[in-house]
């Protein structure tokens, strides 16, 4: 998850703008890390090895077994659920958890969350900021998760679509000779404030796709 703001004192990314990350799993928190130092990046990131949710508290992250080829990013059903299911871990952390409301950001242009079906979560320790700053919203329709979800942007006034990119990129690499997922989407939700337009050219280049009656058009 992560929440692109403006740090005034942060004035070598573009219009002193900064992005707030948070990452529970502390191996993909060092992934994270080390991707950020990478590219150089450490003066705009703020990376928190911290979840985010509807109230402050802790999360029991579970711990797996790397060595095996996996997804740890993602659950088919949501994080909370996995953590509380019996018999499915053998291990787990305890890490903070926080709202995105106790942040208090001066700004927030941009809230991304792919959260394992604890989006709604997210949403509802963010109400404040979004209020005060209606930032756009780029969420994980989760399965079984995504009717209350579009249910309560709806509600805050926010115009919606869904967006289905590929999980593999190839023009993101250059060493990969074949897609390992073939055919597989990731599906999203994009969100923006009343009043805020998006250009035909962007929603045809992308493929988004409106939803006009989140009572009906649902993922």
């Amino acid at each position: 998850m992560s929440a692109a703001t403006r740090f005034p004192s942060r004035s070598t990314w573009v219009r002193g703008g900064g992005v707030v990350a948070f990452e529970p799993q502390q191996a993909l928190y060092r992934v994270l890390r080390g991707s950020i130092a990478a590219n150089s990046l450490g003066s705009i990131v703020d990376l928190r090895r911290e979840a985010v949710g509807e109230e402050t508290g802790v999360l029991h992250v579970p711990v797996f077994d790397y060595d095996v080829v996996d997804n740890f990013g993602g659950f088919s059903e949501s994080l909370l659920e996995f953590t509380r299911s019996e018999g499915k871990i053998v291990a787990h952390d305890v890490v903070p958890m926080r709202t995105v409301d106790s942040l208090s950001l001066p700004s927030c242009a941009l809230v991304k969350a792919d959260v394992e079906g604890m989006e709604m979560a997210v949403i509802g320790g963010a109400f404040e900021t979004i209020g005060r700053c209606r930032p756009a919203l780029y969420l994980e329709a989760h399965r079984g998760k995504a009717r209350a979800l579009l249910l309560s942007l709806d509600s805050l006034g926010y115009r919606l679509w869904r967006h289905f990119p590929p999980i593999y990129a190839p023009q993101e690499s250059t060493d990969a000779v074949e897609n390992p997922w073939p055919g597989v989407v990731s599906d999203n939700i994009l969100a923006l404030p009343a009043g805020r337009s998006l250009s035909s050219d962007v929603i045809a280049g992308f493929r988004l796709n409106p939803i006009t009656d989140p009572y009906r058009d649902l993922p």
